[in-house]
């Protein structure tokens, strides 16, 4: 009864979100590739508007204009801003494509879906871009060579925020799974209601793993592109006035400070609800095969009994957990930190 009344808060066959959602869920290699195509395009068009326009206007007869000057096509022309070019709008394509792993990860824990609590981890991701673009507004402002610049790195951060929100619903509903996975846990759990309650456990343990890999992902590829747009614009703008130095044009503490700001979003995210999870694996462990102390009777074989448990619920993999959730909590920073160790300057 407990798990048809969850099931039925977010219905899959009612929903149009979770209809998206499932069919997000369901496609294959070759929809991934089509997705990142699609992403790629789009990431392109908003990058390239003016001269694409300019081209379909000589095509109509109509003559749009330009808003290149030849400082723009010199800046464009060079090799570190052409990498800095497919960055931007690679990493359009790569969100379209994690949006399929992200989508397999929710709709196999819509039957947590509470709007209100998803709703509180959607907001800090959307909270905390809002935060970084408050504060960028008051650093040092980096000469612009790109036309319309602000705008369209502006729209294309908020396509993978958007992203990085679906990420965090995932993560709300795997927090709201662990409080609900324990619920009204009986000290003489059927087996039957053991194992339903651990196959849940893992697939929202799995979910996890990947909602952050997808996340530190998305944010990972935005910070080095704008490390790599730093290497292009100091170099560019020093052959147009030798005296000023890199630090004057685009200080490098500004790519470090979106690297530590967003592994600290990242934590505030992820961490609390890994805890939980293991909480509740050790709560699933402990319902399963009580603690007997020597002398007690039977207590080598209860020993024996939880160390098997604890290594089906990944209770021993505490080493290889924590690593692995290092390294995606930190993406970010290590990608600053990359950036600036490639960087001139």
């Amino acid at each position: 009864m407990e798990q048809r009344a969850s099931v039925e808060t977010y219905p899959a066959d009612r929903n149009p979100a979770a209809v998206v959602v499932g069919w997000l869920a369901a496609q294959s290699g070759a929809g991934m590739v089509a997705f990142g195509l699609a992403g790629l395009l789009t990431g392109t068009l908003i990058v390239f508007v003016e001269p694409i326009a300019h081209w379909i206007g000589g095509l109509a007869g109509i003559d749009v204009g330009s808003t290149y000057d030849a400082n723009a096509r010199g800046f464009l022309r060079r090799q570190e801003t052409a990498l800095w070019l497919f960055l931007v709008c690679g990493q359009v394509g790569l969100w379209a494509v994690l949006l399929v792993p992200i989508a397999r990860a929710v709709d196999q824990l819509r039957r947590w879906w509470r709007p209100a609590r998803v709703a509180g981890y959607v907001g800090v991701v959307l909270g905390s871009t809002a935060v970084v673009g408050i504060a960028s507004a008051k650093l040092v402002d980096f000469p612009h060579f790109l036309p319309g610049h602000e705008w369209k790195i502006g729209v294309i951060t908020a396509l993978g925020t958007c992203v990085a929100a679906f990420a965090a619903s995932g993560v709300a509903c795997v927090a709201i799974g662990s409080e609900h996975i324990v619920q009204d846990l009986s000290p003489t759990i059927s087996t039957a209601d053991w194992e339903r309650r651990t196959e849940m456990l893992l697939e929202a343990r799995a979910a996890l793993d990947s909602l952050l890999a997808c996340t530190a992902t998305i944010i990972g590829a935005a910070i080095i592109s704008t490390g790599v747009l730093r290497n292009a614009t100091i170099p560019w703008e020093q052959a147009r006035h030798p005296g000023r130095t890199a630090e004057a044009i685009f200080p490098e503490e500004q790519v470090l400070a979106y690297g530590i700001f967003y592994s600290a979003v990242l934590a505030l995210l992820y961490l609390p609800v890994y805890e939980r999870l293991t909480r509740a694996a050790r709560k699933l462990r402990d319902g399963r095969a009580p603690l007997i102390w020597p002398p007690r009777e039977q207590w080598k074989e209860r020993a024996d009994e939880r160390a098997l448990l604890d290594r089906m619920l990944k209770l021993d993999q505490s080493a290889i957990t924590g690593f692995r959730l290092a390294a995606g909590v930190l993406a970010p920073l290590a990608s600053s930190v990359i950036t600036r160790a490639l960087g001139s300057g």
